[in-house]
């Protein structure tokens, strides 16, 4: 009697394309399909002012990698078909975008 839903959905850019967060949020913006950034290290954000953010950059490469390069896309569980198609075309549009 229960639904299990997906919490969220991210897209990790691989690094031969080049996109950033930022980069793909504002092309995917142009076309009118929502997304977030991804979540960023703990270290990097201000409430965490004693952090230095390049010493934290060198010991955890990766997430400050990952970062810089996925986003989060709409994920509700009440998505219609069409509105998935639209996310999807999106991403199409993105990975190719010249």
């Amino acid at each position: 009697g229960v639904y299990n839903s997906v919490w969220i959905t991210a897209i990790i850019f691989g690094k031969n394309y080049n996109i950033s967060t930022e980069s793909a949020m504002s092309k995917l913006m142009e076309i009118g399909v929502p997304s977030r950034p991804f979540f960023a290290p703990l270290s990097s954000m201000g409430a965490y002012p004693e952090y230095d953010e390049n010493i934290q950059r060198a010991k955890n490469p990766n997430s400050y990698d990952i970062s810089e390069r996925a986003i989060c896309l709409s994920c509700a569980s009440n998505l219609s078909e069409d509105q998935i198609d639209i996310i999807c075309d999106g991403i199409k549009y993105l990975l190719n975008y010249k």
